[in-house]
């Protein structure tokens, strides 16, 4: 067969042919009449792209070859400032609208269109009930008011995602879905976004033109990759923050509250896995222990029952940081005070920790307070039963090991004492 500009009739043991078949016409297009999951992910797994034509009423699936194809390098990726202030009134989802946004892309294209019913009845039946490997996503933009006003649907392969077409009905907001998209797909481990046919708005987003030779050399090793597009809808603005080590945080509610913490739950794009999930964090405000040492060498100690193991404890005297405290010193001084009675202007922070950073998010310092002497009775809350007790270096370290004391920070308080006595640095 010479070159030429026919349309070629392709059938079931035709699509391994595509290729030869191809290099012998002149057009970008065949023609087929088989509408199943299976015919076409076998053309749409080589790199060709589905589309649509109706004939004297009679729908047809063409199957497209572009000579060549715009693709996205999806590190190369950045939105501008502008675009970025833009995107904080939106959201982001994928696949909560399919439907919707199938409709609202053929109504967009009804004149010119190429979704035609038997297409657009397989695009739904793909992305309901996918039989292949092929998986068809929408990607849907949120206003305020929680309308659809812009999105497109695509389909993925392994790391390949191709997009078909889309809408928007707002300015700027189909450039803010695209961006969104395209940060979504790199947060989810694809390298590249398949375009399609080159248009100028794509080369003004990033994209570039390679031959048809060359993406589907690039398209087939991407296939072989394991990637699954999973979302919620979260606010643009998540996607774009400094790249770091930090997981990704897409959204944040609180759920619990009260005088002395809150809960929130937290969603977070994990990094290795790529797993979407809810975590909590606990707020609390700062804490402070005081290591409180008399003149002769006694260690302040107090003892309490503590709720959360059910167990009387012994610890050093300490608190939550007011807002009333400037410095961690001075909460140490009065929280000492006020459960003991103990008091000293002489002081040290000689050290801090994160309590618990899986959940809490707060700190908790050690303030050295030296020379203390008692110089009133304890004031406490309606919520202590505090008894004081003056221990030595040596009892504190038997009760450590017999299990008498037994709250964590007291022993990271007592290592940073040991650290600061020695003159030993980290």
């Amino acid at each position: 067969m010479e070159n030429n500009d026919t349309v070629p009739f392709i059938e079931d043991g035709d699509i391994q042919d595509l290729d030869k078949i191809f290099n012998l016409i002149t057009g970008e297009y065949c023609i087929a009449n088989n509408f199943t999951q299976d015919f076409v992910y076998k053309f749409v797994s080589l790199g060709y792209m589905p589309m649509g034509i109706t004939i004297d009423n009679q729908d047809w699936l063409l199957i497209k070859h572009h000579r060549e194809r715009c693709v996205m390098e999806l590190r190369d990726m950045h939105i501008s400032k502008k675009l970025l202030k833009q995107s904080k009134k939106y959201k982001i989802s994928v696949d909560l609208a399919f439907e919707e946004c199938l409709n609202k892309i053929v109504e967009k294209y009804k004149d010119d269109e190429w979704i035609v019913p038997s297409l657009q009845k397989l695009f739904l039946e793909i992305h309901n009930n996918p039989m292949t490997k092929m998986r068809l996503h929408s990607f849907e933009l949120w206003n305020t008011s929680d309308e659809l006003i812009a999105g497109e649907i695509g389909y993925a392969i392994g790391g390949n995602y191709t997009s078909l077409s889309g809408f928007h009905k707002e300015n700027n907001s189909g450039k803010i879905q695209m961006y969104a998209t395209a940060n979504i797909l790199k947060l989810l481990g694809f390298e590249w976004w398949d375009l399609g046919m080159e248009l100028e708005y794509k080369r003004k987003f990033g994209a570039n033109i390679i031959s048809g030779d060359v993406f589907s050399v690039k398209y087939l090793q991407e296939a072989n990759k394991n990637i699954e597009i999973k979302w919620g809808k979260y606010p643009v603005t998540n996607l774009f923050c400094k790249k770091n080590e930090k997981w990704k945080m897409l959204d944040s509610k609180q759920v619990f509250s009260t005088n002395f913490f809150e809960i929130s739950s937290i969603t977070y794009l994990v990094n290795r896995s790529k797993m979407i999930g809810d975590f909590y964090k606990f707020k609390f405000v700062n804490w402070v222990l005081a290591i409180a040492i008399t003149k002769d060498k006694q260690f302040v100690t107090i003892r309490q029952y503590r709720v959360g193991n059910d167990k009387t404890s012994t610890e050093f005297p300490g608190g939550c940081i007011d807002n009333s405290d400037d410095t961690p010193e001075i909460a140490a001084v009065r929280e000492l005070q006020e459960e003991t009675g103990y008091f000293s202007e002489k002081t040290k922070l000689i050290g801090q920790v994160c309590p618990n950073p899986a959940l809490q998010d707060n700190i908790c310092y050690f303030v050295l307070v030296e020379e203390v002497e008692k110089i009133s009775e304890p004031n406490l809350d309606d919520g202590e039963d505090i008894q004081t007790n003056l221990l030595s270096y040596k009892e504190i370290r038997e009760n450590m090991r017999s299990g008498e004391i037994q709250h964590a920070l007291v022993f990271n308080a007592l290592q940073f004492y040991d650290y600061e006595k020695s003159g030993t640095d980290f």
